[in-house]
């Protein structure tokens, strides 16, 4: 009987320190000083977008507001193709230092290349839009805004990235700090003279200041004075860059083109009501974008020490971050849409309660993905990611001109959906074919010897 309640004793300390250690390895997930960091700096930004786009969307007309919503579509749709040719493949080339003081100066230079191709072509898109719809002026205003946006928008991402790969925390937060100020400040001038452009201004300025801001503090950090040839650099990732490129247009096919579709076909009122209810669930997209800042890097780590099976433990462990951080926001949003639309906006937007149970359902379809996606861009495998999107993009297009006619924003926001939905089944899906295969390609010559 000894031996027994002994034995009992041993059982029930080893299954309390085993609960005791999944707990802690649980709570050890955001214990990490970086990831924690990175989440301060993304809930700096969040909260200061969020109010600054609370504030326009309450003071502003909603025909001025869909205005500077089309701009903020754009400049954010310019941003995710330069995020998918530069920054994307950066950050995955220069894990670490002495990568990027090799390769820093080379990179440098292919970037202000892809800036300067993607402003040549915006401003002749502009112009050609002018000059072939004289009634559409306002859209060719939108793209140029949008471009000169996109500028120093483009250009603090990728020094942002740049801080994070030398693990600089100091000058993403400074850079932070920057912005917020002074997109805070231009908001209230803007409301102050009751000027839209002013808001614009604002939005450019703080870039700018976030931009430089990163830049000096990255400074510091040597790297060589050689340079790769830019027609050499370029040809050898031909093949990564085009199908990064061709992803990225597919994946803005069922993410910024919507809201553009409902622009054209609905007017700037509907893309208000989008954007609007758009800016409760921001929180959430920045809180994906933080947690991937440090652990896309962290998953590259764990598949060079562990391979494909640790790399994707790593990220499903993000994926679990994610999904317990955002947890609240839905539930608060779910259950009181009405109550906090006429908080935030008064009477201005009552009729977004169904767009952000949209919102909802987009944000967690999004955050299924997210470890399957991100899995094949680690590998280098952006044409099986591409694939996917182009056909999700195809999709959320159809779903959208069928729709938006008769739900208006709402059939914007199904487009969305149903895209993220289709992309993230298909990575799934060739995730595991590329697991199956690369086993099969590993056992072939245990079996053979």
């Amino acid at each position: 009987m000894k031996d027994d309640a002994q034995t009992v004793e041993g059982a029930s300390a080893v299954v309390a320190g085993s609960r005791k250690s999944g707990t802690a390895k649980f709570l050890a997930l955001f214990a990490d000083p970086v990831r924690r960091y990175s989440i301060l700096e993304q809930v700096l930004l969040s909260a200061t977008n969020f109010i600054f786009m609370l504030l326009l969307a309450r003071h502003f007309p909603r025909e001025s507001f869909g205005f500077f919503s089309g701009c903020w579509v754009g400049f954010y749709l310019l941003l995710s193709l330069h995020r998918a040719f530069v920054v994307v493949p950066f950050v995955i080339e220069t894990a670490d230092h002495a990568l990027l003081r090799k390769a820093g100066r080379t990179w440098r230079r292919y970037n202000v290349l892809v800036l300067g191709i993607f402003t040549a072509l915006c401003l002749a898109a502009a112009a050609g839009l002018n000059f072939l719809w004289p009634d559409g002026g306002w859209i060719a205003a939108m793209t140029v805004a949008a471009t000169l946006l996109m500028i120093p928008g483009a250009y603090q991402e990728f020094n942002r990235r740049w801080s994070i790969q030398i693990g600089n925390i100091g000058a993403v937060l400074m850079a932070a700090a920057a912005y917020s100020a002074i997109l805070l400040l231009g908001a209230g001038l803007a409301i102050r003279l009751e000027n839209i452009w002013l808001a614009l201004g604002g939005l450019w300025l703080a870039a700018f200041a976030a931009a430089v801001t990163s830049w000096a503090r990255n400074r510091a950090f040597g790297i060589d004075a050689e340079f790769e040839p830019l027609r050499r650099f370029v040809g050898e990732r031909r093949g990564y860059f085009a199908w990064s490129g061709i992803s990225a247009v597919a994946y803005n096919g069922y993410n910024q083109i919507p809201p553009l579709i409902l622009t054209i076909m609905a007017g700037p009122s509907a893309v208000a009501l989008f954007q609007a209810t758009r800016t409760f669930t921001q929180p959430m997209s920045v809180l994906m974008m933080a947690v991937d800042n440090f652990d896309r890097p962290r998953a590259i780590r764990s598949l060079n020490a562990g391979g494909m099976g640790e790399m994707f433990r790593q990220l499903l462990k993000a994926t679990l971050v994610l999904f317990v951080m955002c947890m609240p926001i839905w539930l608060v949003l779910g259950l009181f849409p009405h109550q906090i639309i006429h908080l935030v906006y008064g009477g201005a937007y009552a009729d977004g309660a169904v767009p952000i149970y949209l919102w909802i359902a987009f944000s967690v379809v999004s955050i299924l993905a997210y470890p399957a996606e991100t899995s094949l861009y680690v590998l280098k495998r952006p044409e099986l990611v591409g694939r996917g999107r182009i056909w999700a993009g195809v999709a959320s297009v159809v779903v959208c001109v069928a729709t938006i006619p008769y739900l208006g924003a709402n059939g914007a926001l199904l487009g969305v959906i149903s895209g993220w939905a289709l992309s993230g089944s298909w990575s799934f899906w060739k995730f595991r074919r590329h697991m199956k295969h690369h086993h099969s390609t590993e056992a072939k010559p245990t079996a053979s010897a």
